[in-house]
């Protein structure tokens, strides 16, 4: 078999799953499905750098290939952090809505909304704060 057509099977695979990791990330609400069509299209990137300095022997295919999957873990350790402080939030029901259901943003964590002020103060007019009181 020649090199060059055993070569290009990687940047098919890579293809494929830069793909399913695009309709992943764009047609799901949920946020793990989004986390992991993202984490997809980062594996597929690197498999064709990774590719890249396979077929030319150069090692900067290969860092830039390791640099990606870093930047990737960085990434799942940050969605845990945030579903972590959705947990202590709002505990476990707060955090199993936030990986359902993402799009609806922060206002899904609060239990209820704040009151308002019953007596709320006036601000005054900037002419009227200008004026000195009348005697």
């Amino acid at each position: 078999m020649d090199s060059s057509i055993a070569s290009i099977y990687p940047l098919y695979l890579a293809a494929s799953l830069f793909l399913v990791g695009l309709c992943g990330a764009v047609l799901r609400r949920s946020m793990l499905a989004v986390l992991l069509g993202v984490q997809l299209m980062f594996v597929g990137v690197a498999l064709i750098f990774a590719t890249y300095a396979q077929q030319h022997g150069e090692g900067a295919g290969i860092g830039v290939a390791a640099l990606i999957l870093m930047v990737g873990a960085l990434e799942v350790a940050l969605a845990a952090a945030v579903i972590l402080r959705a947990y202590h939030a709002g505990g476990a029901q707060a955090a199993a809505e936030l990986l359902a259901d993402w799009s609806a943003g922060p206002e899904r964590l609060r239990d209820e909304e704040p009151e308002p002020d019953p007596d709320p103060e006036p601000e005054p007019d900037s002419e009227q704060a200008r004026e000195e009181p009348r005697r």
